[in-house]
């Protein structure tokens, strides 16, 4: 076949068209952004059923990342589980009004506090959610909950608006505390002074709580327990003179009316117990050191202990032994003065006959304050100007020069020779108030510092201190705690399950309590480790 050169031509043309025709451009794939970091929670406090909480505690965040600076700002009002941090006592059916504090480290930390008190000895449960969102906008991968709940403070607070003072305890087979106090509440056109006596379960819940109408401010009570009630003794110092009162309460908190005796001069001392049958104990004046007053007032007694006595503190052991403690300013049982004044103990039978005496012999000013006495002799305890030194047996080798007023405790066997010694003591001055003896072979002490114990920390001017001593002397622990205002331990029980309970005042909040103005009352409780519940 014959083609001419026209078609040739034409052809060469097309077939090179087809040669240079442009391929298709493949669709292109969009490219991934980078994926954000997923922030995590790094910590959580309180932790996981961690150490009892206050109950307006300080609540902290942390997180891997940092986090948006609006995190946490807009919490419900409502009380209801919604929102970013969520805080709840019943598994998330309701939760505590919370309001963000600050924040930290980058904004990796946030801080929260409750809008009001929680609620006492309740366990408590934190939960963050996803709505918590890192500063570029990545939220946390799923709900953080704490796996256990921690507990709020046991800690009970009492208190008006003027001052309390919470002076004496006692624990029953049930677990029961009664808390008896003073009370004083002061305005433009009255005061108004007495005492006030509360009962609380085994829970801490209080039952009742009554005044037995003084009408003075007492500045020591005594309880004792009855078949029907309570009776509560009362050392009442006023302007025109002393009195002692002594009522009864019944199991429903109704007080009788006080009976009261007085004499027209001051107390020396703030000493006073109940014997087994009633009858009440005191301290006198500068003539007669020691009242005995029977509790229906057919009989008073007195006894003239030696001149320059004050009676600070008075122990019993059943019936049969009478212990009496506290300064001395002149010579006692043929023992000379060594400074302005001494510690002293002795021991009386019931008719008020004296079996021994001891005092304190060093070149510091020296108090006994507080006593405690069973089958095997008595525990004193006070301050002193001095420093013990360990390993000595006898009393008048054992105190040289020390830091400010340290507390001491001494055991004395029933025929008044010294046991042990023990010095506990900061930098600064101690007081002793208070101290019990337990079933379990341990006492406690109570009272105030104002310095620091080791390993311990301050909260203000002045703390409350409680120190567990084995009967052999050996220190168990001490524990400081207080507020921002003056605080100190007046008196201390224990419980029939070992944890200790005491009792005096604040002048502040103390764990999140609402502080009523002057001081108010406490009442704190420890487990045999020392741990504050």
């Amino acid at each position: 076949m014959r083609f001419s050169f026209l078609t040739l031509i034409i052809g060469l043309l097309f077939l090179l068209a087809g040669c240079f025709e442009s391929t298709p451009e493949a669709p292109k794939t969009p490219k991934a952004k980078p994926k954000l970091p997923t922030p995590e929670v790094v910590s959580v406090s309180p932790t996981d059923n961690g150490t009892t909480i206050s109950l307006l505690p300080k609540i902290e965040v942390s997180f891997s990342l940092p986090m948006d600076s609006k995190l946490g700002k807009e919490l419900p009002t409502d009380g209801s589980c919604t929102g970013v941090v969520q805080l709840s006592p019943d598994g998330f059916q309701t939760c505590a009004l919370l309001i963000r504090t600050g924040n930290s480290d980058q904004q990796k930390s946030f801080q929260f506090l409750p809008t009001e008190p929680l609620r006492r000895k309740v366990r408590y449960q934190l939960r963050i959610t996803p709505e918590a969102k890192s500063k570029k906008g990545a939220p946390l991968k799923s709900v953080y909950t704490t796996e256990d709940r921690f507990p709020t403070k046991w800690t009970i607070s009492i208190g008006a608006s003027g001052d309390d003072l919470g002076l004496a305890l006692h624990t029953d087979a049930q677990g029961r505390l009664l808390v008896a106090g003073a009370s004083r509440f002061e305005n433009d056109d009255n005061v108004s002074e007495d005492g006030f006596l509360a009962l609380y379960d085994r829970e801490g819940d209080q039952q009742w709580i009554q005044q037995p109408g003084f009408g003075k401010l007492p500045n020591a009570l005594a309880l004792q327990p009855t078949d029907s009630g309570w009776r509560v003794g009362a050392l009442l110092p006023g302007a025109s003179g002393t009195t002692l009162a002594l009522t009864s309460f019944g199991e429903d908190g109704v007080a009788g009316p006080p009976v009261e005796f007085s004499w027209p001069s001051a107390p020396q001392g703030s000493a006073l117990v109940l014997d087994p049958a009633g009858n009440l104990l005191s301290s006198g004046d500068t003539r007669r050191h020691l009242r005995v007053n029977h509790r229906r007032w057919k009989q008073r007694s007195s006894a003239t202990l030696g001149s320059g006595i004050f009676v600070k503190a008075l122990a019993l052991h059943k019936r049969a032994t009478l212990y009496a403690g506290g300064i001395v300013t002149g010579p006692l049982d043929g023992t000379p003065s060594t400074h302005t004044q001494d510690g002293f103990v002795m021991k009386l039978d019931p008719s008020g006959l004296k079996r021994w005496s001891r005092r304190l012999p060093t070149a510091f000013s020296d108090a006994v304050t507080a006593l405690a006495a069973n089958a095997d002799g008595v525990v004193v305890a006070g301050v002193t100007g001095g420093k013990l030194r360990a390993n000595v047996s006898s009393l008048a080798e054992a105190l040289e020069s020390g830091q400010g007023d340290d507390a001491f405790v001494v055991r004395f066997d029933a025929q008044g020779n010294p046991q042990w010694l023990q010095q506990l003591g900061t930098e600064a001055d101690e007081r002793v108030h208070a101290i019990a003896l337990s079933d379990n072979n341990t006492l406690a002490i109570g009272g105030s510092t104002q310095g620091v114990f080791p390993e311990q920390q301050t909260a203000a001017q002045g703390d409350a201190f409680v120190s567990l001593l084995q009967m052999d002397g050996t220190l168990l622990w001490t524990r400081q705690f207080g507020t921002s205002g003056a605080d100190e331990v007046r008196a201390l029980a224990f419980l029939p399950n070992g944890n200790l309970v005491a009792t005096g005042s604040v002048g502040g909040s103390l764990d999140g309590h609402t502080h009523q103005g002057g001081l108010d009352v406490f009442v704190v409780q420890f487990d045999a480790e020392g741990k504050r519940l």
